[in-house]
């Protein structure tokens, strides 16, 4: 799959992604858009629109996924491991940013691999310390 192709298809993969919210509409009523979709992702990500990552996936024709189970915006990612891979999101009604660790898509394929992932989840929701991420979803 191919990125866009003009300036104007980047910004409707960006209003299909989400990831902009309401924002969106305010940039684009106030912004002379570049011609090309290089240019338009390096203003958003200069104006705090879009991050870098973001961005790249964007150019990149991917524009799903950005909203995670309704509540989270994907930022940037911070790690991954042998489960799966961490992300830095925005709670979209909070507003605070969280650490979300998401299952490897490659590893959703038994029921097995998904309760050890469920397990260690409710493991780190049992911690309570300054120094430990807390878990919550």
């Amino acid at each position: 799959m191919g990125g866009p192709a003009t300036a104007d298809e980047f910004v409707t993969d960006v209003r299909r992604s989400g990831v902009a919210g309401d924002r969106l509409a305010a940039f684009l009523a106030h912004a002379v858009l570049p011609a090309s979709p290089d240019a338009v992702a390096a203003r958003m990500v200069e104006e705090g629109l879009l991050t870098q990552f973001q961005a790249t996936q964007l150019l990149g024709g991917k524009w799903r996924g950005f909203i995670v189970a309704g509540k989270y915006r994907l930022l940037e990612p911070v790690g991954a491991g042998g489960m799966g891979q961490v992300f830095v999101c925005e709670h979209l009604r909070m507003g605070s940013l969280v650490a979300l660790k998401m299952l490897a898509a490659e590893r959703v394929g038994g029921p097995a691999t998904v309760e050890r992932f469920e397990r260690e989840a409710r493991a780190a929701a049992a911690l309570n310390h300054p120094n430990l991420v807390r878990a919550f979803d």
